[in-house]
């Protein structure tokens, strides 16, 4: 059986469940250039969380209110299962996640508070279009990583993460630095990645834990004392806050979170450079890059991440285009906010055109002193837009302009 995503179907007289599992290649005998890594830990950290129904019950902002329901959130609430953003009922936060107990990772499962795709159903756009597109891949997990490290990725040409591969243990983040230390290329295809700080327990490896520290999240926070992991004594949070913004691995980092309508990519002149003009051959210069999509209607959305020099982005980045004009719904990330800056007084109430211009999803291209190179989508939805007009479009056409120049082995020039 080739590397891949999979599942097994079970059923009964009255109902039918499909069970995602993973099939990896044998360790040190990859069959492929490309790897995806599918984020398990994110999915782990983000399984269950109709335990937000906490939130609907006090009077929820706009991007908290559900659009669907299914059964399985449903049992979820009914049998008190939890996320790693939902509350104890005496009012604390989750800090640890089990993957030996029901999760509601599953490939047909829509999130509650989104209304499509999230996690691995949103994932499985991206493979699908590499099935589309006849690219052979192999598939390792965030537990293969951290167990493995360097050793994981080294035989890969090409790295593709999923599109919200948020939660990272410090063994994983070095393994990747390593990677881009050599010629490794990343292809970031998703938003709110390499944030989090989580922990795998070396005891109970089905166990992860984290940890709400100062201003990360919107939602509880961890209490003076317990900032830092039970599980392997490090301090909790972001990655930010440890020396390590996410802008240092893939130019970009998190700005801003919403599930209203998502926005069109437009080029910015970093596109017109001589260096990206692999990126956008076949893309005119006015084009409107991505208004469609299965995640928000568009390429641009749900949560998004900003190019920023003063948090990390190296200077040899090129800002390729960006997507912007969100409603308020979208909310600016609090560790962001400073009380010398203007923020919208009613932000998260009215759907009006008037976010923080921070609020914005910067696609960034650049290369690394070893030969390799980064491409970022910068949200969460572009994956979303690949299949459009049967995956005749310029997202699909973009990405497979990067992946095409990814594959080739001539290193990258012109890191600083």
């Amino acid at each position: 059986m080739r590397s891949g995503v999979y599942a097994a179907r079970v059923s009964s007289a009255t109902d039918e469940d499909r069970i995602p599992f993973f099939i990896r290649p044998r360790q040190g005998a990859p069959t492929a250039d490309v790897v995806f890594l599918a984020p398990t830990l994110s999915y782990l950290a983000y399984a269950n969380d109709a335990s937000l129904t906490v939130a609907e019950k006090r009077g929820a902002a706009p991007m908290f209110v559900p659009k669907v329901h299914s059964p399985m959130d449903e049992y979820m609430a009914l049998n008190d299962m939890r996320s790693l953003y939902g509350r104890h009922i005496d009012g604390t936060g989750v800090y640890y996640a089990s993957w030996r107990r029901p999760l509601t990772v599953r490939p047909d499962y829509y999130n509650r508070f989104r209304g499509y795709a999230h996690g691995l159903s949103a994932d499985l756009h991206l493979l699908n279009w590499l099935e589309e597109k006849g690219v052979t891949y192999d598939v390792l997990t965030d537990h293969d990583l951290h167990e493995e490290g360097i050793g994981a990725l080294k035989p890969y040409r090409v790295m593709m993460t999923g599109g919200h591969p948020e939660y990272w243990t410090g063994p994983m983040l070095s393994a990747l630095e390593d990677y881009q230390a050599g010629e490794g290329r990343l292809m970031y295809m998703g938003g709110n990645g390499f944030f989090c700080v989580i922990s795998v327990d070396p005891e109970r490896p089905h166990v992860a834990e984290h940890r709400r520290v100062e201003t990360n999240g919107m939602v509880w926070q961890a209490p003076a004392g317990e900032h830092h992991h039970s599980t392997t004594a490090e301090y909790a949070g972001l990655w930010r806050a440890r020396g390590k913004p996410a802008q240092r691995i893939c130019g970009v980092s998190c700005t801003a979170v919403g599930t209203d309508q998502a926005m069109p990519f437009l080029r910015q002149p970093g596109s017109f450079d001589p260096r990206a003009a692999f990126i956008f051959e076949g893309i005119a210069n006015e084009e409107v890059i991505g208004n469609f999509g299965l995640q928000q209607g568009g390429a641009g959305g749900d949560e998004v991440d900003r190019f920023d020099h003063a948090q990390g982005t190296p200077p040899n980045a090129l800002l390729l285009a960006t997507a912007c004009g969100f409603s308020d719904v979208y909310l600016y990330v609090p560790e962001d906010v400073h009380y010398d800056q203007t923020y919208p007084s009613e932000a998260g109430k009215k759907r009006t055109p008037k976010a923080h211009p921070h609020v914005r999803a910067d696609m960034v291209f650049y290369e690394l002193p070893g030969g390799g190179a980064v491409f970022s989508t910068a949200s969460i939805t572009w994956c979303g837009a690949l299949s459009h007009n049967n995956y005749q479009n310029n997202v699909s056409r973009i990405t497979k302009n990067v992946l095409c120049r990814f594959l080739d082995a001539t290193p990258f020039e012109g890191a600083a």
